[in-house]
This record gives C-alpha cells, sequence and structure tokens, in this order.
C-alpha cells in the first residue's frame, strides 16, 4: 500500500481559510476545476463555502476531511503558521477545541505528557496521590521519563499533593497539569 504525503501549506489553503485569532477553519469557495460537474461544484459551494470547516465531537478534536483523508484542525493550523507538521501538538490551556495558534505548541510525547488533566478515575481529586490501603497513608508519586517515582506516604491528602506539587516543579511539568476536566 502506498503512503500518501501530507499536503503542503500553500495545499491547504486553496480549501481553507485560517484565523490564528480565533482558531477557526472557514471553506474557500472552490473552483470548478476541483470537481467531476457543475452541479457537484455548485451544490458544494452552496453548501460548505464561507462556514466554519470540520466537525468536533465532545471532548474529541476538531476533524478536517481533505478529500480522502482526515486532520486534525490544531496539526493543519500549525502547519499553515508555521510551515511544518509538527510531532506533537499540545493545547496549553487543556481544551481540545481550542485551535488558537497562541494555545498551540509543539513538544516531544515526554511534554506532551507534563500537561495532562487529572485523569477520570482519580478517586483523591489530586494529580498523582492515592490512598494506600495496606500502610493506611496518603501516597504521592510522579511518571518521569517512562519511570515511576515514588514520593513518600503522608498523614494527610494536603501533605501528599504539596509534595507532588513540589515534584512537579521540580521534573519541568506544565503549571496547568493535574487541572480537572
Amino acid at each position: 500500500m502506498m503512503r500518501l504525503e501530507p499536503p503542503t501549506r500553500s495545499e491547504i489553503s486553496v480549501y481553507l481559510d485560517y484565523d490564528p485569532e480565533t482558531g477557526v477553519f472557514i471553506w474557500k469557495t472552490r473552483s470548478k476545476l476541483h470537481f467531476v460537474n457543475a452541479r457537484a461544484w455548485s451544490t458544494w459551494n452552496a453548501r460548505f463555502a464561507g462556514k466554519v470547516a470540520g466537525n468536533q465531537c465532545a471532548g474529541r478534536y476538531r476533524n478536517i476531511c481533505l478529500g480522502y483523508r482526515t486532520f486534525q484542525a490544531h496539526r493543519l493550523a500549525w502547519l499553515i503558521v508555521h510551515g511544518e507538521w509538527p510531532v506533537h501538538i499540545d493545547h496549553i490551556n487543556g481544551d481540545k477545541g481550542d485551535n488558537r495558534i497562541a494555545n498551540l505548541r509543539s513538544v516531544s510525547n515526554a511534554e506532551n505528557r507534563k500537561n495532562q488533566a487529572t485523569r477520570k478515575d482519580n478517586t483523591s481529586g489530586v494529580q498523582g496521590v492515592y490512598w494506600d490501603r495496606r500502610n493506611q497513608k496518603w501516597m504521592a508519586k510522579i511518571q518521569v521519563e517512562g519511570k515511576t517515582v515514588n514520593l513518600g506516604r503522608y498523614s494527610s491528602i494536603e501533605e501528599a499533593a504539596i509534595r507532588r506539587t513540589q515534584a512537579e516543579r521540580e521534573f519541568g511539568f506544565h503549571s496547568n497539569h493535574g487541572r480537572t476536566r
């Protein structure tokens, strides 16, 4: 199977307008050359031209379909503004629908994990803090470069949370890390 090359900035700009202040993509009016007949051309332009491109399911990224391929809007935004495809993009404020260029940063996978919301299954309400039944203490831990670092056991959740916050600063986690969903 042949792997298709991703489109370039100039190819994307034929189809979409991007507003870096709002993060919104708008479909451009397309020429007849993009369609097999005049009816398909007029139908497409009447239905889509000038409207917001793509779709977004709750809690998911906005996706934009170009031809037979679908692209995440935040990746297209990065391409349009910076001229290159990113490896990973982090939404700084954690809102997957906020594709303003000021809210996007190109990061490594490890850096991206340092700006995560608290997991849905977290029972303590504090990222990296949980109740250790065996020792009857609050335990704090942090994951750095694929390894779990034990930060100790504490009598109160507050003490464990303080130690976890200190460790986040020590290991260069983003200030939004551990935010609630």
